[in-house]
């Protein structure tokens, strides 16, 4: 049995229940900390490699095409809002995959940097390496970006301190993880889509960024909400189908090009459209009631 938080170190643990990876099916059993308000897997493992297949998170055109807009969206927000204060900026987006938001930054005249696991990272214009995050100068980016990114890696504590150091007076940290506080998760457990054990290394509440500021005084919290209506309802509709399947995520894992049975895509399809209604309807509760899937967290160095 686990006996002490990856993070905090702290002993106050729950066991909630065992999940298998949709991947390797591998078991892990998922703990709750008391006291940083984390859920995590009972081991980290050696090699985080072996985890994630070369397919992971590449999907189809329409897919690609639908998150290129989706992009392009949320760095406009993010650009408008710093287009009000300063020029010359610099951004540094950690799990930047292969660079889609930092062209869409750079073509709006942001200085950027990506960091990405090794084997992800191709040719590119865009400062996008695997250094650590030491190497990154003290006080250089007005803006970190970690988009759906902080769930994979090992210590977040350390993680933000380490950002910390790296952002200028009145920069922003901003942070999307999964939400272990949303209905989904409650529904789902150890079925939850966003779970993704041992991909996601950490599940986030709320509480736990609280928390941290506790302790991190050079940092503030001026946003925390639910975003993303669909990944939430994609989300729902997963979680559901997993309610009720032998395997996981099997209609995610044909998006991806991990599974070809074509019957089961078409399956799955039918199954949307039955579900659509009641999934928007659960969507749109989760947004409006804040226990959402997905939770923006913004920081700011004061």
């Amino acid at each position: 049995m686990q006996n002490k938080c990856h993070t905090c170190k702290n002993t106050q643990l729950d066991y909630k229940f065992t999940t298998i990876d949709y991947i390797t099916e591998e078991e892990f059993k998922i703990f709750e900390c008391k006291t940083c308000n984390l859920l995590f897997p009972d081991v980290y493992p050696k090699n985080l490699d072996n985890y994630y297949p070369k397919q992971y998170r590449s999907y189809s055109k329409i897919v690609n095409k639908i998150l290129s807009i989706k992009s392009y969206l949320f760095v406009r927000k993010i650009d408008y809002f710093f287009k009000k204060n300063i020029t010359n900026k610099k951004i540094l987006e950690i799990g930047c995959g292969k660079g889609i938001m930092l062209n869409i930054f750079k073509k709006k005249g942001w200085e950027v940097y990506g960091k990405e696991r090794e084997e992800y990272i191709e040719k590119n214009d865009q400062n996008i390496t695997n250094k650590p995050i030491e190497m990154y100068k003290n006080e250089a980016f007005e803006c970190i970006l970690l988009y759906n990114s902080l769930e994979h890696l090992k210590y977040p504590h350390r993680i933000l301190n380490n950002l910390t150091t790296k952002l200028k007076k009145g920069g922003l940290i901003i942070i999307t993880v999964p939400s272990y506080k949303s209905w989904q998760f409650q529904l789902g457990k150890q079925d939850w889509l966003h779970l993704d054990t041992p991909r996601h290394l950490s599940i986030f509440s709320k509480n736990f960024f609280f928390k941290y500021i506790r302790k991190n005084k050079r940092l503030k919290i001026i946003s925390q909400k639910n975003i993303a209506i669909d990944l939430e309802f994609y989300g729902w509709f997963q979680t559901i189908l997993n309610k009720f399947s032998k395997k996981n995520n099997y209609f995610f894992k044909f998006l991806m090009g991990l599974e070809n049975n074509k019957k089961l895509f078409f399956l799955g399809l039918l199954q949307l459209t039955i579900l659509s209604i009641p999934i928007m309807f659960l969507s749109i509760l989760s947004m409006i009631f804040n226990r959402g899937s997905t939770m923006q967290v913004i920081l700011k160095k004061i």
